[in-house]
């Protein structure tokens, strides 16, 4: 209708009316841009706020998680650092508690980061659309801070726990996982977990089983170089995981709304 009433007036030479018509065009075509600009940022800004949600959610996760892993550590290096002493003759103890410290420093602690929302984000492109520069940032920084990824390797593929797993009767590897080995627990009643390493156990193993074991601990020539290697690996690990990551675990509680340490409770 507008086109044919251009026409018309362009016929009648009429270019008052010709020019009104097209004011009515540019504004009638700025006003649909501008309509579609508001809608499309109105769910780009929705999408955006579902977004930084989900990932609050998952790097909230990822610092409980952060902080048992660490937690954690500290106790295999603890069994980790008793063995070695036992063995260099600097420190005296019974066989099954150097048993006990030494299949304990075998152990390590993986669990699933939750990535998943920063990795689709990163994919698409966009991470943008989170308002929060802070927030982004702080994933950026977190997600492609490998020393945890770096951590799960070393103590999956240490050289200590391929030759103590080597070298140890089946019998006496299942009394100890059975019996010092983690135990997992829940915490807030909210189904979230965590492993337990550090209480008192005892093996339930015959004397000369014992014995047998700690003599192989003792004498193998290849073990006591490899637990000297995981304890100091260990300390790299929790150090990397604390000294040089306090900005970044303090930017996570402020993204995430957590507590600081010394409101934990």
């Amino acid at each position: 209708m507008l086109l044919r009433r251009v026409i018309e007036h362009v016929r009648e030479q009429n270019w008052f009316a010709v020019g009104i018509d097209f004011v009515i065009v540019v504004v009638g075509v700025f006003i649909g841009i501008q309509v579609a600009n508001w809608n499309e940022e109105r769910l780009q800004a929705r999408e955006g706020a579902q977004y930084a949600a989900r990932l609050q959610a998952d790097l909230g996760a990822e610092l409980e998680n952060w902080q048992n892993l660490v937690a954690y550590l500290r106790v295999v290096r603890d069994n980790a650092d008793r063995a070695v002493a036992v063995l260099e003759g600097r420190i005296e103890t019974g066989d099954e508690a150097l048993l006990i410290h030494a299949y304990r420093a075998t152990q390590y602690m993986y669990y699933q980061r939750r990535r998943s929302t920063f990795d689709e984000m990163t994919s698409t492109g966009s991470l943008g659309l989170i308002a929060d520069q802070a927030l982004r940032d702080t994933a950026v920084l977190y997600f492609r801070f490998d020393a945890i990824d770096r951590t799960f390797e070393e103590g999956g593929g240490s050289a200590f726990r391929r030759l103590f797993r080597g070298s140890l009767p089946i019998r006496v590897q299942d009394a100890l996982s059975e019996r010092c080995g983690d135990r997992i627990e829940y915490l807030h009643g909210l189904g979230q977990q965590r492993l337990d390493l550090g209480y008192a156990c005892e093996t339930g193993l015959s004397a000369p089983d014992i014995a047998a074991a700690a003599e192989v601990l003792r004498t193998h020539p290849e073990l006591l170089p490899a637990l000297r290697l995981r304890a100091i690996n260990l300390r790299t690990s929790i150090e990397d995981l604390t000294t040089y990551a306090v900005d970044l675990e303090r930017a996570l509680r402020a993204a995430t709304g957590a507590p600081g340490p010394g409101r934990d409770g």
